[in-house]
């Protein structure tokens, strides 16, 4: 891979944290008393970075940067114990990137959907782990299969930028899952699919809230309000969602290499962020971006 590459997609990643996201700097005593020379957002450059390029093996990835950009980069322990750190900072990253980025615009409509996130199961050694964990058995209706791990419920504008993310466990229903953040969203329009179908929850929403969801009807459905049903063209603007799962999946949030909860966690809000980093360095506009969402930058 070449340098100038790496050096050009280091900044424009930094350059874009610091504008939209800055994370908050650690404590000395937090650090056992002593300063540090790599910030926050150095450490969460490189993690998007290592994201962006997918390359697992942490050790490799450091030292190809290093000779990138000429700067002393983290050892590898050292890196992975403060990119744990930074866990309550991506909670809420998705939040504050669209505060700032639509902050002098109304956004109308939404698009929600939901992806699988597995993770593998523990044997022998890792049994007391297993219990710990928050890990379920789901379903996904589409593929007709179940599977062990979480749900990665999405809420997408219309342009595929991400403004909520959830992560639950597998046997949460999709409904369940989008009331746990509904109470963000007032006066839009929210594209879902047939998971989504709850008639007197939508009534609800818009009663309250004015939130339309436009969901497809089902065969049995009865008094169903012709407003809120999916136009075709609604339908084919689930494409973008539809894009950002394959990508993530691409990433390595769809099967993260962590086992423990906290791993899979920040492995894949990491991969969200840089979807969105991504996202925003193409301009409103569509304007052409350096960065890259191929595999190996």
């Amino acid at each position: 891979m070449e340098h100038n590459k790496i050096r050009e997609d280091y900044h424009q990643i930094f350059k874009m944290i610091q504008k939209y996201c800055p994370p908050k700097e650690p404590e000395k005593s937090k650090l056992g008393g002593k300063a540090t020379e790599y910030s926050n957002i150095h450490i969460l450059t490189l993690g998007c970075l290592q994201t962006l390029y997918g390359l697992p093996a942490q050790g490799t990835f450091l030292k190809m940067v290093a000779e990138a950009t000429q700067f002393k980069c983290p050892s590898q322990g050292y890196f992975s114990r403060r990119a744990r750190g930074l866990n309550s900072f991506l909670v809420n990253v998705q939040p504050m990137i669209f505060t700032k980025f639509n902050a002098n615009q109304s956004i109308s409509t939404y698009i929600m959907d939901s992806m699988p996130i597995e993770k593998k199961r523990l044997i022998k050694k890792g049994q007391k782990l297993q219990k710990r964990s928050k890990a379920t058995t789901g379903y996904v209706s589409s593929l007709k299969t179940h599977f062990y791990g979480f749900k990665l419920h999405s809420i997408l504008t219309k342009s595929g930028i991400p403004v909520r993310i959830k992560l639950l466990p597998a046997n949460i229903h999709d409904n369940t899952g989008f009331k746990t953040i509904k109470q963000h969203f007032h006066d839009c329009s929210i594209i879902a699919d047939k998971g989504y179908v709850d008639y007197s929850h939508t009534q609800e929403l818009l009663e309250k809230q004015n939130v339309k969801m436009k969901l497809p009807t089902k065969k049995n459905a009865k008094n169903h309000d012709r407003n809120l049903i999916q136009t075709p063209s609604e339908n084919r603007s689930r494409a973008k969602i539809e894009t950002y799962h394959s990508v993530l999946e691409s990433m390595g949030a769809k099967q993260p290499r962590r086992r423990d909860d906290l791993g899979i966690t920040n492995t894949v809000r990491l991969c969200v962020l840089t979807f969105t980093l991504v996202q925003l360095s193409k301009g409103r506009r569509g304007t052409k971006s350096s960065l890259s969402l191929k595999f190996g930058g």
